[in-house]
């Protein structure tokens, strides 16, 4: 539901839970409807994006679109631990595709249970497994890789947001106990700390 800064709705868009979701830009500028991935029918995937007051920017068939940025981009692409996989590729405001895995430089190895996210002019992959996790952060629209680097331990997608033009945060799972990591874009860890519980990162400045 679309509604106006005083309580009016504006236009209302059903959503079906079993087979569709429901994306969020960082802020809230843009809003993805996508078709969720079904291993069991390829047909099944497409998106429909819109701005924040309802209006339809593109209408897809085809694609399982995965992240959308408050600078409209869009991505699909996801590997999963069973095998499941889609290829990764970027998207312009006006639906045109302008980056691919070749592009971005990344090969089947770097794509383990892997997903994307975007955060400020970003785009971010994670991609690993318990143990270890790689985390890819490419700038936008160009798609030049800035950030490469390798963790022990698990990294949830959404768990990582980057906070200013120079700055990455990330939490990273592991047995022993949970650890929250500030580095700059070039990988170079600024601190980090290890408190006995969770740390969900949001909005954080400087």
């Amino acid at each position: 539901t679309f509604c106006s800064r005083n309580g009016t709705v504006i236009k209302k868009i059903p959503v079906v839970p079993a087979t569709e979701k429901v994306i969020y830009s960082e802020n809230g500028r843009y809003i993805l409807k996508t078709i969720r991935y079904n291993e069991f029918d390829e047909h099944q995937e497409g998106a429909i994006l819109y701005d924040y007051n309802g209006n339809i920017i593109w209408n897809k068939s085809k694609g399982i679109f995965t992240a959308v940025s408050d600078e409209g981009y869009t991505a699909t692409g996801f590997a999963s631990p069973d095998g499941s996989f889609y290829p990764f590729e970027i998207y312009d405001l006006n639906g045109i595709k302008i980056l691919n895995e070749k592009h971005l430089g990344l090969s089947s190895s770097d794509l383990i249970n892997a997903g994307g996210k975007f955060s400020g002019s970003f785009y971010i992959i994670g991609s690993g497994a318990s143990r270890e996790t790689k985390i890819y952060v490419f700038s936008l629209p160009d798609g030049k890789r800035i950030m490469g680097k390798k963790f022990m331990g698990y990294i949830w997608i959404p768990n990582i947001k980057i906070l200013s033009q120079k700055t990455l945060a990330l939490c990273i799972n592991n047995e022993k106990a949970d650890t929250l990591i500030f580095l700059d874009l070039k990988g170079k860890i600024m601190w980090r700390l290890s408190p006995p519980f969770n740390y969900f990162i949001g909005p954080v400045s400087f």
